[in-house]
């Protein structure tokens, strides 16, 4: 059994902090022993799932659950019926579960119309020309809308296709949210949208012929003023090549980056202490992810001090203020992790020489489904 809501969340939910398949072993079980139909269920959500289960498991019935909300039409892409890629649940429970928990309805990360009165998206009868620069979630989601109602469009990228959320699946347990930046890149791909490799400049959107800009260039760290700190890291340690191992690390944030990134470190048996300015930790993380990650620390015994600050570092040493004063000493490495800011220098530079449309993070600092809504949205505006 795969528990209830109540005693087992993460398994009833089929959450992407619990192993993929095990349900499907326990229906496979259960079909040998009986000579009713039994039918298969959990994170099923792409071809090869289905594929799998049935030349693996000799499943005969198979159910989609959250893999629908992902893509309405998984079923008609799967059986060649309809064209196109199957856009991919992710397992995180942030948009469905958490839209619903929060009292805002019924959502998706991944799908921009759940939840909303689907409008109009049908082919332009004004084709335009435009440029989006960035290529994070947000700028390819535009991209790829824009090109499908029939515009003419350009995506800047001066590194990889991803953004930042390249990170998002590198923390534990994370990996299946690879799997939509693979989708975009995918459907980039067939739908032959040029992507150009480079960072864009105001001349380059000036001089293109381009009916507006589109400005996705995402967030930067924001770093605290803080005396003596001049050697830190980001998100750098969720890089299996950069990972330090046996080392004493302070975490400066508690939120959700700061959390992931402690989450990875202790995996490396490095001494972890986490600071946090606030009186809650692991703001905006989906609450099964909360609860395991937080227990997870608690297990490897991760100090975390709330409502403090660091005051100064010194060398190795790391002075605390908050309800009491606390020095941290022999310290290898400090990461800052304390919230991010919007980076949107060319829509600065371009204002009142070409229209300028600015989405995502560059607009505002939010989530993943904040960002794929807003480069739907403008492509359906536009």
């Amino acid at each position: 059994s795969a528990g209830t809501v109540c005693s087992t969340p993460p398994w009833f939910f089929q959450h992407m902090f619990v192993p993929k398949g095990k349900t499907w072993q326990f229906a496979a079980q259960i079909k040998q022993v009986l000579n009713i139909p039994v039918i298969f269920v959990g994170r099923v959500n792409s071809a090869t799932d289905v594929n799998r289960l049935k030349n693996e498991f000799g499943a005969e019935y198979i159910a989609l659950g959250r893999a629908l909300i992902a893509d309405p039409d998984f079923i008609g892409k799967y059986e060649k019926k309809i064209a196109g890629r199957i856009r991919p649940c992710l397992a995180c429970s942030e948009g469905c579960l958490g839209g619903v928990r929060s009292g805002q309805g019924l959502a998706c990360v991944v799908n921009p119309t759940v939840g909303r009165d689907k409008p109009e998206f049908g082919k332009t009868d004004t084709p335009g020309q435009y440029a989006v620069v960035g290529g994070g979630l947000a700028g390819m989601e535009a991209a790829l809308m824009l090109k499908l109602r029939g515009h003419q469009v350009v995506l800047f990228e001066k590194d990889k296709l991803g953004g930042q959320f390249n990170l998002a699946w590198l923390p534990p347990n994370k990996e299946s949210l690879k799997e939509i930046v693979d989708y975009y890149i995918y459907e980039l791909k067939e739908h032959d949208v040029p992507v150009i490799y480079k960072e864009a400049t105001p001349k380059d959107l000036l001089n293109g012929n381009y009916d507006a800009a589109i400005i996705a260039t995402g967030a930067q760290p924001a770093i605290p003023p803080i005396k003596g700190l001049d050697k830190f890291y980001w998100a750098e340690f969720l890089l299996d090549e950069n990972l330090p191992e046996n080392k004493k690390v302070v975490v400066i944030g508690g939120g959700l980056i700061g959390i992931e990134i402690a989450s990875k470190l202790v995996d490396k048996n490095n001494d972890v202490i986490v600071v946090e300015m606030l009186n809650e930790i692991a703001r905006g993380m989906e609450m099964i992810e909360k609860n395991m990650t937080l227990k997870k620390l608690q297990m490897k015994n991760v100090p975390i001090y709330l409502n403090t600050k660091v005051s100064a570092v010194d060398g190795d040493k790391v002075y605390l203020i908050g309800e009491r004063q606390v020095l941290l000493e022999n310290v290898d490495h400090i990461v800052v992790a304390t919230g991010m800011k919007s980076h949107r220098p060319l829509a600065d530079a371009l204002k009142d020489k070409i229209e300028v449309h600015v989405i995502g993070d560059a607009k505002k600092v939010a989530k993943a489904q904040e960002a794929i809504r807003d480069g739907y949205m403008i492509a359906q505006n536009l």
